[in-house]
């Protein structure tokens, strides 16, 4: 996620922004986005020199997206792989609809656990890396 924002507050690090492409959030579930009317809470780690009504450039963190990623696809993933491979090792004699039916069991745990997980867990902010207008 790249996108152009307005500062509207700025509190030490945390900086309210205010998307300007307001067609980029049809499809977004950000339910804090939505609440606020759009106004959403980033990070400004670099410590840019803004002040609200700059305009900035802000990304999500390539290092958060990468552990969603490893958590929404690979552990559930691997936790279907695993069922399988239990299944066989308890029950050698089971059939294969006995082990399909496992390693769906376990995907579906997996990935219910990591819904939890990223619910409850922090949420990390997305970033200003760049000004664009001051």
């Amino acid at each position: 996620m790249q996108e152009k924002a307005r500062v509207v507050s700025i509190d030490g690090d945390v900086v309210s922004v205010v998307p300007l492409d307001i067609e980029m959030c049809i499809g977004c579930s950000n339910t804090e986005c939505q609440k606020n009317g759009n106004v959403f809470t980033a990070c400004n780690s670099g410590n840019l020199d803004i002040y609200p009504g700059a305009e900035v450039r802000i990304r999500a963190c390539g290092k958060n997206q990468a552990v969603q990623g490893l958590l929404s696809i690979g552990v559930p993933v691997l936790a279907a792989a695993a069922g399988y491979a239990l299944v066989g090792g308890f029950a050698p004699a089971a059939s294969e609809g006995v082990r399909i039916g496992a390693s769906l069991g376990f995907l579906v745990a997996a990935g219910t656990l990591v819904a939890l997980f990223r619910r409850t867990g922090s949420t990390d902010l997305p970033e200003i890396y760049e000004v664009v207008a001051n």
